[in-house]
């Protein structure tokens, strides 16, 4: 840089410096009168109150030397602090897109060039609304956690983090032959992988802690009811959302679930939780559809206290491996269909390596939890009730309605579409910490209990039975509890039934299937399609006053047992949400059997709601603005998503960004890396309205140049209000600058160059 170029550079700063110098907050005690009186005496030019700061004014000296002067204001009788405005640096919270080597490949998260913009779960959007998942903690249950990993260890949680397999504090994971233990550290990576740090891809919620609760292992595949109970509970009011990708075995015949010390845990985490507000407990919703499974053999997804999740494709069709369900309440992408090269997600595993092979219900699940975690940032008082409001209003349903999906998906009778193959719709991150935002806690929860009048009722080979009961506003009819619900939650039907082999069939009824199936000492059809009666063959419907069909027990083709049936088993529904439940139930139990016959015994219904709609939910128009997408809006002032642009700041929709404004995805961010300013004419002729829109240092560059001056955008000046260099300054060093006035500044510097250079 030539001499010249460089004292125009310290002439420049030194008017800069003058001008913000200039100005000073001045307590006035009597009003704007008196306010505007002591200022003309002085010399300053007056320039209003400050915000809403009653007696509170701004004096301007313009480029005037007032040495002195403000001594002499602090003696006026009226005058209280005076407080010089100096400028200080800002760092504007610009958003930069991750640099994560396999970023590009993360196309669940976000638009790529592997897939359309609408399939994903826009993730990086409301990443540029702010929210990473910050001050949140997922725990992730499951085989343990390389804390170690680069692409974690930054985000890793020791404090809440424990080995329930060895009772230590260390979940660190097996990962030498022949055990090694992936599952978690990958589950975890999906979360909370650090951002642009050169390693794997970026998690969901990049930011939020990760705890890893290990609880089985490959040498310890099982777990026990105590354990479970425990990583459930642990830590919980530090740990927010517990992410769990395990669940029974995914065979088709299994019935299995939490037993009572996980119940128990399951409850007293939602009610306890999180300083009373609930635990967040998200669950895999199975990987066993290819073998006819269905999650509603699966008590953990069948609990009202978990948010059971499965999985779509790159292209909006369920997986194969997906299972099917009245409880589940939504779908994540997370299996690619399209190419080998990208067809899972991207995430962390053992030995401090990158994988890209993660998929199924596995990796939906940690998806899913690092969206909630990304929504309670942004609202931390959400309930465990919100966030499944939330997943309720939120979801998209629209962008899976394809016509090959047209059978899979119904209407309820409160106007939302609802499917056991996708819940609510695939997560959607944007629309869900949008209204998260602004979303009201729902009102306290309501449950009844109706025990319809049975006999116990036998249903013989190719035949079915019903159960019809009404339910009454305030006066249900054998109802105990609350009664007085009438916007639904969950619904949940208890039910006890058995099978029965005639006796010129019961050579299967004392048959060790289990034993013979996993030893391979019977081939696998003989077991699994034996002619007797099966457990399979029973299909269970409930019907709401509104004519919604919810399926809570589908057929399953390898169910072959045919010794048990189902002994208080809770089936749960989540497809009446929002529903009234007054009126006429019809409970429906068929057997297609071609022999034996099902005895049922025993039938509960718990209804969950509230007495009223609540208020998050009754301010959604049944119109939207134009400009929101696919007519998804919170109300009548704000879009889920919107048709093209998104404003980053106000969130308002825009059809276009404005002229040099960044853009990502849909969002214009309006930051740039540079842009170019025409300087102000004159500091004196800076008004205070001027300075409500100050972004950069360059509305007080000296009123001499008329160049224009290139300023980057990625650290911002803002003029503060009120800031004190010193509390009380003596007046004779006041008007000075904190370190000396200006135009001396300028002298001595001038003479420094003169004489180094010259």
């Amino acid at each position: 840089m030539s001499l010249l170029n460089l004292l125009l550079v310290i002439l420049s700063t030194s008017t800069i410096l003058t001008c913000y110098a200039s100005r000073l907050a001045i307590q006035v005690n009597g009003g704007e009168n008196e306010a505007r009186a002591i200022a003309f005496k002085y010399g300053y030019t007056f320039e209003g109150q400050i915000g809403e700061l009653e007696g509170v004014y701004q004096f301007n000296s313009g480029n005037r030397k007032m040495k002195g002067l403000v001594g002499q204001i602090r003696n006026e009788k009226k005058v209280g602090f005076i407080k010089r405005q100096v400028e200080r640096t800002r760092d504007k919270k610009d958003f930069q897109e991750p640099t994560d080597p396999l970023w590009n490949e993360q196309w669940a998260l976000h638009a790529t060039t592997i897939q359309e913009s609408d399939y994903n779960m826009r993730v990086l959007e409301a990443w540029i609304q702010g929210f990473t998942g910050e001050g949140v903690t997922v725990g992730v249950v499951d085989d343990g956690l390389q804390r170690t990993h680069p692409d974690l260890s930054a985000n890793y949680d020791d404090n809440s983090s424990y080995d329930f397999v060895n009772y230590d504090s260390d979940p660190s994971p097996y990962y030498q032959f022949p055990y090694f233990d992936s599952h978690g550290t990958e589950c975890a990576g999906v979360v909370s992988m650090s951002k642009s740090n050169g390693l794997c891809g970026v998690g969901v919620a990049y930011n939020a802690k990760v705890a890893g609760l290990r609880i089985f292992s490959s040498s310890h595949k099982g777990t026990t009811d105590s354990q479970e109970a425990n990583a459930l509970n642990y830590r919980y009011q530090n740990i927010d959302i517990y992410s769990n990708s395990w669940g029974p075995v995914d065979n088709g015949f299994t019935v299995d679930g939490p037993k009572l010390l996980t119940r128990l845990a399951l409850q007293i985490g939602a009610a306890k939780g999180r300083q009373n507000k609930g635990s967040i407990f998200v669950w895999a919703a199975g990987n066993g559809g290819s073998k006819h499974d269905s999650c509603a053999t699966d008590g953990y997804v069948n609990s009202i206290y978990t948010i059971a999740v499965g999985s779509v494709d790159s292209q909006g069709i369920p997986s194969s491996f997906d299972e099917r369900c009245s409880a589940k309440m939504a779908v994540a992408f997370s299996f690619n269909a399209g190419t080998d090269e990208a067809s899972h997600n991207p995430t962390t595993t053992l030995t401090s390596r990158c994988t890209e092979s993660f998929t199924g219900t596995s990796a939906a699940t940690p998806l899913l939890s690092g969206v909630i975690a990304l929504a309670l940032q942004a609202n931390p008082l959400l309930t465990w009730r919100d966030i499944q409001y939330l997943i309720a209003y939120t979801s998209n349903s629209q962008v899976l309605m394809k016509e090959e999906n047209a059978r899979l998906w119904m209407t309820n009778g409160a106007g939302m579409s609802v499917s056991s193959q996708f819940g609510f719709g695939v997560i959607d991150a944007e629309a869900m910490v949008t209204r998260a935002r602004v979303w009201t806690n729902v009102p306290p929860q309501l449950i009844t209990l109706i025990m319809p009048s049975l006999t116990t009722r036998y249903i013989s080979s190719n035949s079915s039975m019903s159960i019809n009961y009404r339910v009454n506003q305030s006066t249900q009819n054998d109802v105990m509890g609350s009664t007085n619900i009438s916007f639904l939650e969950h619904v949940v039907v208890v039910v006890s039934l058995k099978l029965s082999t005639p006796s010129n069939e019961n050579s299967f009824s004392s048959y060790d299937y289990y034993d013979k199936l996993y030893n391979e000492e019977a081939s696998i059809d003989s077991v699994l399609y034996h002619n007797s009666s099966r457990r399979g063959d029973i299909k269970i419907i409930l019907q709401s006053p509104y004519g919604t069909q919810s399926t809570l027990l589908p057929y399953r083709d390898r169910d072959f047992v045919n010794n048990v049936g189902f002994k208080k088993w809770s089936f749960m529904s989540v497809q009446y949400w929002g529903e009234n439940p007054v009126g006429e139930w019809k409970l429906s139990v068929s057997y297609r059997g071609a022999v034996g016959s099902v005895t049922v015994t025993k039938i509960r219904i718990k209804l969950y709601g509230t007495s009223t709609v609540p208020e998050s939910v009754r301010k959604i128009p049944e119109a939207c603005p134009d400009s929101c997408k696919n007519n998804r809006c919170s109300d009548q002032s704000q879009c889920d998503t919107c048709k093209q642009l998104r404003d980053s700041q106000t969130l308002e929709c825009l059809t276009e960004c404005p002229h040099n404004v960044k853009r990502i995805g849909n969002y214009c961010i309006g930051n740039l890396t540079s842009e170019t300013v025409t300087p102000s004419p004159s500091c004196q002729q800076a008004s205070l309205t001027d300075m409500k829109h100050i972004t950069s240092a360059t509305n007080c560059i000296s009123s001499s140049s008329s160049t224009s001056t290139t300023v980057s955008r990625l650290l911002v000046t803002k003029t503060p209000v009120i800031t004190s260099i010193l509390d009380q300054p003596k007046p004779e060093s006041f008007s000075g600058s904190p370190m000396m006035h200006a135009s001396s500044i300028t002298i001595i510097l001038i003479l420094i160059f003169i004489s180094i250079f010259l």
